[in-house]
């Protein structure tokens, strides 16, 4: 009967993927302003290099808003592979986190590639029925609008340290 209860156990709790569920950012703005306050670091790192599972990079540091780097230094990254953001591709990131001897991104963050930036940053359009050329419109759209939404962000962060 202990047998039956144990694999019982098993079934119900948890894998550890199921551990972070984040919810999306309705306003990207007041998400930003509670991350600012509640990281250690700010900053506008170029990812270098990748270990070969991704999970650790390296980030030379190109700009700090917040914390004790320094530009043009090289820091160690590591994905926590649970929660977004994923640090995935090189190029220049605005990266929200805490380092010490390796620097980790905020859970269910708003850290984002500059080039490329998630469009979560902004308020996504319900779908519609529409055809497929609206649909790819639509979709270039929330890319530009992610990229602007990027860019006044970073504006802010310099205004900040200014």
């Amino acid at each position: 009967m202990n047998y039956y209860k144990l694999i019982l156990l098993f079934l119900v709790l948890p894998f550890e993927s199921d551990y972070c569920t984040c919810p999306p950012q309705r306003h990207w703005e007041k998400a930003a302003s509670i991350e600012y306050e509640y990281s250690e670091v700010v900053f506008v790192g170029d990812v270098k290099s990748f270990s070969n599972d991704k999970n650790k990079f390296t980030i030379e540091v190109c700009e700090v808003f917040k914390g004790d780097l320094k530009s043009g230094q090289i820091i160690l990254g590591k994905n926590l592979r649970s929660c977004y953001p994923y640090i995935d591709r090189g190029g220049s990131w605005l990266l929200f986190g805490n380092h010490s001897q390796i620097f980790e991104v905020n859970e269910c963050g708003i850290s984002s590639n500059i080039e490329k930036p998630r469009q979560l940053m902004i308020p996504i359009k319900p779908p519609s029925v529409i055809s497929k050329n609206r649909r790819i419109e639509e979709k270039t759209q929330r890319e530009n609008d992610a990229k602007e939404a990027m860019q006044n962000l970073l504006t802010q962060l310099r205004n900040i340290v200014l």
